[in-house]
């Protein structure tokens, strides 16, 4: 998503709120840039949830060895694991 909206915003189609990850390139050659002032922009910076979710009576071996990893790795404390 973030790369769709960011082509959009390229293109001339508006703003678009991303992640620095993904504005990296751009931000640099000056093809983009912040929407506000730099000293205005920390109150624009939020933090995002990414979950991921899976169809738990379909079981494929690639999924399942994924969905191992990365419960094994990235589980938020608090969260319940589930099959």
């Amino acid at each position: 998503m973030a790369e769709a909206l960011k082509v959009m915003a390229l293109e001339g189609h508006g703003v678009a709120w991303l992640p620095d990850s993904a504005v990296v390139r751009e931000l640099r050659a000056k093809k983009l840039a912040l929407a506000v002032d730099s000293d205005q922009a920390e109150k624009w910076r939020g933090e995002m949830d990414v979950r991921l979710y899976r169809d738990r009576d379909r079981k494929r071996p690639i999924v399942e060895r994924l969905w191992k990893d990365l419960e094994a790795r990235y589980v938020v404390p608090g969260h319940a694991k589930k099959a």
